[in-house]
């Protein structure tokens, strides 16, 4: 093992988007930081793909607003939710949600509130142009394919040992602040004795319960839909319920099903949930299939312990309605970016690192409750006998 004098005023564990923003708003600030991946790459699975108009905002102080709306929907796709029997049959009913061109113009919603519009870009696209501005960085040094094995924190510093994922190398370093961006799964809430409080996912429905993410590539798609092309699909019929998101306008989608209690997701066929919700068998290349759970609605107790804090998923856990998750994390670190900042500039107090669970603790609480309650409407909705009859009825239903 290595002695390293550490150079970074603050390590992050964890580079997901909460992760590489926090680095980024620190670089903005001119405050040098490491950040640690355990992966070796960004990540190659959707997940969130709302940012909402405070995230971009952020976006625009970074200089980063325009290359994120670069690789989201096209400015003239349709923003709108459409529910169907199948995409190739009925279309029962559509929420009409204006497109991002329509967002941008003088006048809209969006431009009444703030300087920067809804966008809707994947998370996967995101964090490729935020490791690409992370590497470009002088303030930031970025290890991916590292871990961290072990930690411990003084009154003055915090110490922990890393190891390089290939080689076994363990490299030991200290800073003044660690912050723990590693998600719900993380060693660092875990080791601090921090627990989850709130709703786990209980097995009910559609949005409750066990789920399989599934992206996947069908320009032929398309061709066969009877609507407006939307972004999103919600299907309901005698088979159950799939939703289908529009990822880029050009192909690729992200499909969610619902798992059965039983069901082993690395054995399932992901094909036939999309095929379900389509109504018929077109080219489809399935890119990767991952199970999650849905239903949950948990904030931890405890964002702080001493010089180690905590943000994004390692403090609060959403069920993907609405746009919360990413969107309160990209919030808790604009409010912790400045304010670690000012410490390590000299000018603010360990009082002022204090008021960051303070502040946002409250704001992931009333997010949670917002998001769950779509969740819950969305699984109420019952898929009535006979919905997919075309004659008068099937009208009726």
């Amino acid at each position: 093992m290595s002695e390293i004098k550490s150079d970074f005023p603050v390590v992050i564990i964890g580079a997901g988007p909460v992760g590489m923003n926090l680095a980024l708003d620190l670089a903005f600030r001119k405050i040098r930081c490491l950040i640690i991946e355990k992966n070796f790459t960004t990540s190659q699975h959707p997940q969130g793909n709302t940012h909402n108009l405070r995230t971009m905002e952020h976006y625009r102080k970074l200089g980063l607003a325009d290359k994120i709306r670069n690789v989201g929907l096209p400015l003239d796709h349709s923003g709108d939710a459409v529910f169907v029997t199948r995409i190739n049959s009925h279309e029962l009913c559509r929420i009409n949600i204006p497109t991002l061109r329509e967002r941008s113009e003088h006048g809209s919603n969006d431009l009444e509130i703030g300087p920067e519009t809804f966008q809707r870009a994947s998370q996967m696209f995101v964090e490729k142009i935020l490791k690409e501005e992370i590497d470009r960085s002088k303030y930031i040094d970025v290890r991916f394919g590292w871990v961290m094995e072990e930690f411990s924190q003084s009154n003055k510093r915090v110490t922990l040992d890393l190891r390089h994922l290939k080689n076994d190398k363990i490299e030991r370093l200290t800073c003044d602040y660690m912050v723990g961006c590693d998600g719900a799964q993380g060693k660092i809430r875990k080791t601090l004795g921090i627990r989850y409080t709130g709703k786990s996912g209980d097995e009910v429905d559609f949005m409750m319960g066990r789920m399989l993410s599934i992206y996947f590539e069908s320009p032929d798609l398309y061709k066969i839909m009877k609507t407006d092309p939307p972004w999103q699909f919600h299907s309901m019929n005698s088979d159950g319920r799939v939703s289908i998101v529009a990822l880029d306008g050009r192909g690729k989608f992200l499909t969610w099903a619902k798992l059965d209690r039983d069901d082993d997701p690395n054995k399932v066929d992901p094909v036939s949930y999309i095929y379900q919700a389509i109504g018929e068998e077109v080219p489809v290349r399935v890119i990767s299939a991952l199970p999650w759970q849905a239903g949950l609605s948990l904030v931890a107790e405890k964002y702080q312990v001493g010089r180690i804090l905590l943000a994004g998923d390692a403090v609060h856990l959403f069920t993907p309605t609405g746009g919360f998750g990413m969107n309160t994390g990209i919030g808790d670190i604009d409010n912790l970016g400045w304010k670690l900042a000012a410490v390590c500039e000299g000018w603010g107090t360990d009082f002022l690192i204090k008021t960051y669970e303070t502040e946002r603790q409250p704001v992931a609480i009333r997010n949670l409750a917002q998001s769950y309650a779509l969740a819950e409407a969305k699984s109420s909705l019952s898929v009535p006998n006979g919905i997919e009859r075309s004659d008068i009825e099937g009208e009726k239903i």
